[in-house]
């Protein structure tokens, strides 16, 4: 991305060292009481009591035994007829005191033991209760509010990282309401970790991605409790993604956010690096090819993340677009698998208008050098193939093979030729108003049809269909990333880049949308027009672009 294309190295740390615990291994945490100790607990005591009863019963039963042999020793049978006839009244006496006070004993014992096993269990049952209720809080609080995280290195989505302990750097793989405790763990070295999201504190924890972890590698995260929006970026090399994602983080870090009272923040070191070169490059209208990753153990996709903080996030926001250079994406050859397709709340498709081959034809020869060398290469039916090959590896499509994430269908460098901005630039949406102000009139309605038609005019329908077969849910745009042509010394003049990341925000995230005042937009079913080819030079043969259609080969 930018001149620092070179994707940043994966923020991953050494395997697993020693004295912590292995992943897949016992959780480092003691049990709560209330989830097995005190059972425990009461078990011994009753076995205590009962052993106490067993043992005066045993002893009461020795000592008869002894008396009878007593009595039968002193003498012969007479005397022992008449000693039994002389003690029996004294016997009985006593034999029945003694079953008295054992009697009593144990009933003593018994209702000593019975107050204590009742607490107990009313305990147990109040405390699991509370356990259950602050496991539910927890989990409705992560539903609710879409808290998550995606991971800079393998790019999965998880809602519970594992977290370090401060003292003895185990790692916490379960640090949540459970049987090691409601509102906190006990670490085996006898470290307190707060154990809910209920807790703020649990967010000021050192914690990694559970996916990395898995495998060996300590990947850190820089704030674990946030909702993660993540946005693929896809096209071909050349296409306009790297200048797309420049424009838009440049604008909403460096303006847009502090003018609606909200902080953004790239999200590390890596990331803020990665933010000074776009600015650079925003501010000299230049940008960067994607670079392709030739190590093969480095990740082929990487992304800019930022963090967008204000009075009514809460959580924070933040957005990951993810890139992949051109030639990889549509050569399938990816070093890793592509898990963002499969957590990704959008996508970004990005198209250079000009790779069409009978774009090149007709309009060819009204680029200026400068855009003619900037042509993307990559053919629109590939760059669709490869993205369909990545998420049918990744995502989880419904049986009729759809997906309900929108996608945002992009027509890049739309200002490099006025015979393109006559098809579906400012030129075309303002003529289409004039034909019929009652049925258009809506620009991003009227855009997306002209952005649709001119891919069936340029023998694309194929793909329009595809895209609209596969997503239901989408929309096309024209764009201009850097508003001019690349090098010519001025700096970015982005048109429309922020419209396409708002109408992802407004499905995804209204709140945020909110909070930006991002675009909203119609309801209407789309396309406004079904397109179809030569369906452009009819409906404008009257109209002040008409004169682009007389230029055809």
């Amino acid at each position: 991305m930018t001149s620092a294309a070179t994707p940043a190295p994966a923020p991953t740390g050494s395997a697993t060292a020693s004295g912590t615990s292995a992943p897949n291994g016992k959780e480092p945490a003691k049990l709560s009481y209330f989830y097995g100790p005190g059972f425990a607990d009461m078990v011994r005591l009753a076995h205590t009591v009962l052993d106490n009863i067993r043992e005066d019963m045993a002893i009461t039963a020795t000592t008869t035994r002894r008396w009878i042999r007593n009595q039968c020793d002193a003498g012969g049978w007479l005397r022992t007829i008449l000693a039994w006839l002389i003690v029996a009244a004294e016997f009985l006496y006593w034999m029945s005191t003694a079953v008295a006070q054992l009697f009593a004993g144990a009933t003593f014992c018994l209702f000593m033991l019975l107050p204590q096993m009742v607490i107990f269990c009313v305990i147990e049952a109040v405390m699991l209760l509370f356990g259950a209720i602050v496991a539910g809080l927890d989990s409705i609080v992560t539903h609710v509010r879409h808290i998550s995280y995606v991971c800079e290195s393998c790019h999965a989505r998880f809602t519970l990282p594992v977290y370090a302990c401060a003292d003895c750097d185990a790692k916490h793989c379960a640090l949540k309401p459970n049987r090691y405790g409601t509102l906190r763990h006990a670490c085996t070295c006898g470290k307190k970790l707060p154990s809910t999201i209920l807790r703020p504190s649990r967010a000021k924890l050192d914690a990694m991605c559970p996916n990395c972890w898995e495998s060996g590698i300590e990947t850190p995260l820089t704030n674990a409790v946030n909702r993660t929006i993540v946005i693929p970026v896809v096209g071909g090399e050349s296409s306009g993604k790297t200048a797309l994602i420049t424009a838009f983080t440049t604008d909403l870090i460096g303006t847009r956010s502090a003018a609606h009272g909200l902080t953004a923040t790239p999200d590390g070191a890596d990331k803020q690096t990665m933010y000074a070169t776009m600015s650079s490059d925003y501010a000299s209208g230049t940008v960067a090819k994607t670079a392709t990753q030739q190590n093969a153990a480095d990740a082929s996709a990487f992304s800019m993340s930022l963090f967008l903080a204000g009075p009514k996030l809460n959580p924070e926001r933040r957005i990951q677009l993810v890139d992949i250079a051109g030639e990889t994406f549509v050569n399938n050859a990816e070093n890793e698998q592509q898990l963002q397709y499969r957590d990704a709340d959008a996508l970004v498709l990005v198209i250079d208008p000009m790779s069409l081959p009978v774009a090149r034809s007709r309009f060819g020869a009204s680029l200026d050098a400068g855009d003619s060398g900037t042509i993307s290469s990559a053919r629109a039916e590939d760059v669709l193939t490869a993205l369909n090959n990545n998420l049918r590896a990744a995502a989880q499509l419904d049986r009729h093979g759809r997906l309900d994430m929108p996608i945002a269908v992009v027509l890049s460098k739309m200002d490099e030729s006025q015979h393109l901005l006559d098809r579906f630039g400012d030129p075309a949406v303002i003529a289409m108003k004039g034909l019929d102000t009652q049925r258009y009139g809506d620009w991003f309605d009227d855009m997306d049809f002209l952005c649709r038609q001119y891919l069936y005019d340029m023998d694309m329908g194929d793909i329009v269909d595809s895209i609209t077969q596969t997503f239901p849910n989408n929309r096309f745009f024209a764009v201009s990333a850097i508003g001019h042509t690349a090098g010519d010394g001025e700096g970015f003049k982005p048109k429309y880049v922020d419209d396409v990341i708002d109408w992802i925000l407004r499905h995804k995230d209204p709140n945020l949308a909110d909070a930006l005042e991002a675009r909203r937009f119609s309801n209407a079913k789309l396309p406004i027009v079904e397109p179809a080819v030569g369906l452009y030079d009819t409906m404008f043969a009257q109209t002040s672009v008409a004169s682009e259609t007389n230029t055809a080969i």
